[in-house]
């Protein structure tokens, strides 16, 4: 009761006035601003002061799409690199059928000396075409050496006499 006696006798001067003016009007010109800052931005949430558990839950969706967006860069690298080994697979068998087309030639006893030998440049051709797809390159990586990847796989070709490629040499992994 003494309390409330003192409190209903307390003297409100223009000084305290002024203060808690100032301090209101200071406290609605930083709601203002906060307002307009969420109006401009679009945002509701700006820092987890203003409601932690939105914020936590954006933060987390932030990371989500994140991973989403690694996931597409990954898949989209995976598929490009697929593409070219369908591409590179599929030359190798066209060169495997052609040889396959000029054994059987070959092995025809009406073919002359003169046909074999030109047969057999062209089976050479084909291997060299071979190697040479062995050891296609993607961003500067062998893709076909296994873990050496930064050493071609097929660097070596050892030629016969005539320089017709003899053995080819694998220096992966």
């Amino acid at each position: 009761a003494s309390r409330l006696l003192s409190i209903r006798h307390m003297r409100i001067t223009n000084e305290t006035t002024d203060r808690m003016l100032t301090t209101n009007m200071a406290s609605a010109q930083k709601n203002l601003f906060d307002l307009q800052k969420r109006i401009s931005s679009g945002t509701k949430v700006t820092w987890p002061s203003d409601d932690p558990g939105a914020y936590e839950l954006i933060r987390l969706l932030h990371a989500d799409i994140s991973d989403v967006q690694q996931f597409t860069r990954n898949a989209d690298a995976a598929e490009t690199e697929l593409i070219s080994t369908d591409n590179t697979l599929r030359s190798v068998l066209g060169s495997f059928q052609r040889a396959a087309e000029i054994t059987i030639r070959a092995s025809d006893a009406t073919t002359s000396p003169s046909d074999r030998v030109a047969m057999g440049n062209e089976v050479n051709n084909l291997l060299e075409s071979l190697v040479a797809s062995a050891n296609t390159q993607e961003a500067g990586h062998y893709r076909y050496a296994g873990l050496r990847s930064d050493t071609p796989p097929y660097a070596t070709a050892d030629t016969n006499g005539d320089g017709m490629i003899d053995t080819v040499n694998y220096q992966g992994s």
